[in-house]
């Protein structure tokens, strides 16, 4: 009997002991250690976060940025967990998604506001019991200078005449879906063309691309969380560029079958001019040739091209023409001529010359010195 209550007594404390095992494996927060060995993608060198001081941030995973691979919406039937780290002094960290400062949505990792001590590293981990794979997000928080800075902007080039819509980019994934935007062009709220240029549904769109539409565009995103009002700003640089200029570079000088006079052991100096499109971004690449050989290729001490430069246009304002609607005024060689040279052409009512004081004016002196004779016969008189 004795044997049989110490076997019972043994299974007893053996099964306690199994529930507390099972129960701290439940509870144990997961780590980076923990589980299946992760993968590393190591860091996301594509692009850099870059969020400005005091304004909200987002990171997201860029795990996701491949959805082939991975997608957000199936993973939850795959028992996968998207956890955040942050790498300090050489090791891993779980983000503490209790601060107010931290919160997870979905995908992304929101900071709000970020601060400078917010720069570094973020690892993002998608695990489940089987598979892990991590990939690293560097973070850069930089000061900002004034409601429209725009050190932290993205490039857009634009065809005249044709239409664009601005997108605050990332407002889709705030935590919260209540939020205001306010566009600026220039720093200024309201100076939009509103012929040209209408606000809807937070978004900017621009019917018909002009050269005075160019420039800073500035979207500031207002929202409520956690009890503090946040802003999250973001700026898009249009650049106005032809789309009627033929696509191929010309050379304006050296002329073709053009011949340079030099003197023998005289320095000679000759200027090359060309006419680049735009393309795309592309990088622009001007280069002497002597004999069918690049200079490098020559590597002769005599010749030497300075840096090329490539002058821009500087945008001052509008360039405006008004004309009235004369049918020459109207010709489509006209208009093409406006479009390549960037002159805008205000729209004119009919009977335009009606409106302008000094057709009146004209008309006044004429009926004045009609009956008046003529002091003079003729010019030579």
């Amino acid at each position: 009997m004795e044997r049989v209550i110490r076997m019972f007594i043994s299974i007893l404390l053996f099964l306690c002991l199994m529930w507390v095992v099972h129960a701290t494996l439940l509870e144990a927060p997961p780590t980076s250690q923990s589980g299946p060995q992760c993968v590393n993608w190591g860091v996301y060198e594509r692009e850099k976060v870059r969020v400005y001081e005091g304004d909200a941030g987002i990171i997201r995973c860029p795990l996701f940025s491949h959805p082939k691979l991975y997608n957000y919406a199936q993973i939850q039937s795959t028992g996968h967990t998207l956890l955040w780290y942050r790498h300090t002094h050489e090791l891993e960290e779980p983000v503490d998604l209790s601060l107010p400062t931290f919160v997870k949505h979905r995908d992304a990792l929101w900071i709000q506001p970020a601060s400078m001590q917010d720069r570094g590293e973020y690892i993002c981990i998608l695990r489940n019991m089987s598979s892990c794979v991590k990939i690293g997000v560097r973070l850069d928080v930089v000061p900002r200078m004034g409601i429209c800075d725009d050190t932290l902007h993205h490039n857009f080039s634009v065809p005249m005449q044709s239409n664009y819509t601005l997108r605050c980019p990332n407002v889709q994934h705030l935590p919260n879906k209540m939020y205001k935007v306010m566009w600026y062009h220039n720093c200024k709220n309201d100076r939009f063309d509103r012929s040209y240029i209408e606000e809807r549904n937070h978004e900017l769109m621009i019917y018909q691309m002009f050269l005075s539409y160019a420039g800073p565009y500035t979207c500031v995103v207002t929202y409520q969380s956690n009890g503090h009002t946040l802003n999250y700003t973001h700026t898009i640089t249009l650049r106005a560029v032809s789309s009627s200029k033929a696509k191929v570079p010309a050379i304006l000088n050296p002329a073709d079958n053009d011949l340079y006079t030099v003197s023998v052991g005289k320095n000679a100096k000759l200027a090359c001019r060309v006419f680049l499109p735009y393309l795309n971004d592309e990088e622009p690449q001007v280069w002497w040739s002597i004999n069918n050989k690049t200079l490098e290729e020559l590597s002769e001490p005599r010749y030497s091209s300075p840096a090329v430069s490539f002058p821009s246009l500087e945008l001052r304002g509008p360039n405006l023409l008004q004309h009235d609607d004369a049918p020459v005024h109207k010709a489509s060689s006209m208009k093409t001529w406006c479009v390549k040279v960037g002159v805008e052409e205000p729209e004119c009512p009919a009977q335009s010359p009606d409106l302008n004081p000094t057709e009146h004016l004209w008309d006044e002196l004429e009926h004045r010195l009609h009956p008046r004779p003529p002091r003079h016969p003729n010019i030579s008189a």
